[in-house]
Order: structure tokens, then sequence, then C-alpha cells
């Protein structure tokens, strides 16, 4: 399990780079890859924004990887999730990850209540989502580009084109729609608590019962005189007695805090059943 400073210090970055993440998308009339008047930043043709007349999608709630498992495994297939892709990523959805080199990538995903004009694809459609990435380097430097997923009844990525170009494939866009379901998937499996650290944009974690609390133990406030009030926790169901001395059940629950604060980030904490 990773310490909560090494924890606050990922958090923090991937909120800086979030903040950062409001590059516009290329566009240019050509097939070509070009690079900038300085020399050093190789943009790609994107087709997507060309055809897509979709509005711009910048990070405001991401989901992202459980910060006490780096091993995790996720689902880039529909057969690795419990439901319907569509119905877990719902109307919007947002994943974020730092990678290796220190630059985030963010994936949003937003419903679309109809087909795209001139959009073709083989098999037949239930969902068409719109598909913003975002990659943002650490010098400020990054890119952003729109395709399209485009998925049947039974939660296959169909593949679609608009204008000769491909804007969805299965292997790519397809795998990466699964990967940030199973992502959701994750956040919200059982015997974990989710927590959300908001500052001008919003990341959202798993964490499991038994690396939470040494994960926040860190945590500044709230403060009950001079203690720290005990963070949310589960109380196991377990027998009772009344003042008459007769017994009853006490149902499981939770109890603390739910709102804390490490290093000035302020983290919400909610309980998965």
């Amino acid at each position: 399990m990773k310490s909560n400073a090494n924890v606050t210090d990922k958090i923090e970055s991937m909120i800086l780079l979030a903040l950062d993440a409001k590059h516009k998308a290329v566009k240019t009339t050509d097939n070509s890859v070009r690079v900038s008047d300085t020399g050093d930043i190789w943009e790609k043709v994107d087709q997507g924004t060309m055809f897509l007349k979709t509005d711009e999608m910048i990070p405001e709630s991401a989901f992202t990887f459980d910060m006490a498992d780096k091993d995790r495994i996720f689902a880039g297939s529909k057969d690795g999730l419990l439901d319907h892709a569509a119905e877990i990523i719902g109307d919007q959805t947002e994943i974020a990850m730092l990678m290796p080199s220190g630059s985030l990538k963010w994936l949003g995903f937003r419903r679309m209540a109809r087909k795209p004009k001139g959009l073709a694809y083989l098999g037949k459609a239930s969902h068409f989502y719109e598909y913003h990435f975002r990659l943002v380097h650490q010098n400020g430097q990054g890119a952003y580009i729109k395709r399209i997923v485009v998925l049947n009844h039974k939660g296959d990525v169909l593949p679609a084109k608009i204008g000769g170009e491909f804007l969805c494939s299965p292997s790519q866009e397809g795998t990466s729609f699964y990967i940030a379901a199973s992502m959701v998937e994750d956040a919200h499996r059982a015997n974990t608590m989710l927590a959300a650290v908001k500052d001008a944009t919003e990341l959202k974690f798993s964490v499991p019962l038994d690396d939470y609390k040494a994960m926040f133990s860190g945590r500044e406030a709230p403060m009950a005189g001079a203690r720290r009030k005990a963070i949310i926790h589960w109380v196991a169901k377990h027998l009772r007695r009344s003042h008459a001395g007769n017994p009853y059940e006490v149902k499981r629950h939770v109890r603390g805090v739910d709102e804390i604060t490490i290093d000035g980030l302020r983290i919400h904490i909610t309980p998965n059943a």
C-alpha cells in the first residue's frame, strides 16, 4: 500500500494537470502529420474534429485507479463486465490516469441522443457515445481528439466511419470504453470506500477497507478538541440490550466523519455496500 504522502502527491499532480487540459483539437484539411512552428510539437490530424460537430469536453469529475493497488487488472472487453457497458457508463463518465512519464491521460464519454449525421457502421446500433481524449504533459503541452463509440444491444462495439474515416474501432475506442466501464465498476466494488477529492476538478477512486484508515492516517481535520474525529467506518451487526435489559439486534451501519482534510485537499469518503 502506498503512503498517504505518495497518494496526496499523485492526487495533486493529477488535479493540476487536469486543470491544464484545455488544449484545442487540431483542425486541418489535409491528411499529413505536421510539425509546429517551434519545431518541437508534432500534431496529428484529428478527423473526429472534422466530422463530429460536438461540444468540447474538459475534466470535471473523473474516476481513477485504486491508489492502494497498482497491480489491479481491468477488463478490456465486454466479457469482463458485470453489466452492459452503456449501463455502467450512463449518460456521462470520465476516467483519468497518471502515466509513468508523469503525463495525464484523460478520457470522457458522453451519450448522444441520436446518430450523428453521415455515420456508417456495421450491425444494429443501440447506443452512441462521444469519445473525448486528452493527453497533458508536465511542460503544458498536450493533445485533444474526438472519436465516437457505437454499441449494439449486446454490448459489442461496432466499427464506424464518417466521410470514409474510421472514428470507432473495436480494438481501440472499444477497448478504451470497456476499460472505463471496468474502472467505474471497480470503484463501486464491495468492501471498499469511495474517496472523492475535489479542488476545481474532482478525482474519485476506491480504497479497500484494509487500507483506507492507514492511507488517510495523516488527515488534519476535523478535530474533536485535541483529537482527530474517528474516520468513517463500518460497524458490524451486533446485539445490544435495552435499558430494560432486553436484547435487540443492531444492523450493520457506518459511523465516523466522511469529510477529511489532508495537505489542504478535501476528501469525501463514501462506503460501498
